[in-house]
């Protein structure tokens, strides 16, 4: 082997190494093996919650999710909230010293929301302040009470950052979907929401481990 094959055979094996891993991380994701980099907890939404959740996110230094789902038919929504790995203690200390351990955690498993049939994502930004001072009961969700009906609102909380809403929604047919839109929306009137045209790549996001790390970028 000459001299010049040496330097040429490490470069083969380097790229050769590089797509390997790239590769692999993108079959363990399709499979759904994929490490995920943030963990979740899940708070049943009530009045006395509501104050307290809000105080967690209120007194968080690190990047925040917070998701308001419908999970069940005709059944009250649940509350997430998400933080990086690196963060979750944090989160976990503050959610007892404020709800005395009435949570659950849930890790690696971030298939919250799922959707079919007729589907819509909106999206807005609010101030922070605005954002913690809304009603999150006002947030009305309760025309979700038929299979195939979904929806979930989530605000992104970044320290010296607006912070963006998205809110999903499924059903049947497009009646059911303007049902559903409507009522979970009026606390949104004149925030300057509107339809997102992307609406596959923002779901995919919704559900994805590594959404909380590239926002927080």
């Amino acid at each position: 082997m000459d001299q010049l094959s040496l330097p040429f055979f490490g470069i083969v094996i380097a790229i050769s190494v590089v797509f390997l891993f790239y590769a692999t991380r993108k079959i363990r994701r399709m499979l759904g093996l994929a490490r995920t980099n943030s963990n979740m907890i899940k708070i049943a939404f009530s009045s006395d919650a509501e104050g307290k959740i809000k105080s967690i996110i209120g007194a968080a230094k690190f990047p925040l999710i917070f998701d308001m789902v419908i999970e069940h038919i005709g059944g009250k929504p649940d509350i997430y909230l998400s933080s990086m790995k690196k963060d979750f203690s944090k989160l976990i200390k503050s959610a007892e010293s404020v709800i005395s351990g009435d949570y659950k955690i849930r890790e690696d498993d971030y298939l919250i929301f799922h959707h079919g049939g007729e589907s819509e994502v909106i999206g807005c930004e609010l101030e922070r302040d605005e954002a913690l001072s809304m009603d999150f009961g006002s947030i009305d969700l309760s025309k979700v009470n038929e299979i195939g009906e979904g929806a979930a609102i989530r605000m992104v909380f970044i320290s010296g950052k607006k912070v963006p809403v998205h809110m999903f929604f499924s059903a049947p047919s497009q009646f059911q979907l303007r049902e559903i839109i409507e009522g979970a929306t009026a606390p949104f009137k004149g925030k300057g929401c509107k339809v997102l045209k992307n609406k596959e790549a923002v779901l995919r996001d919704f559900n994805s481990p590594d959404f909380i790390n590239r926002t927080s970028r």
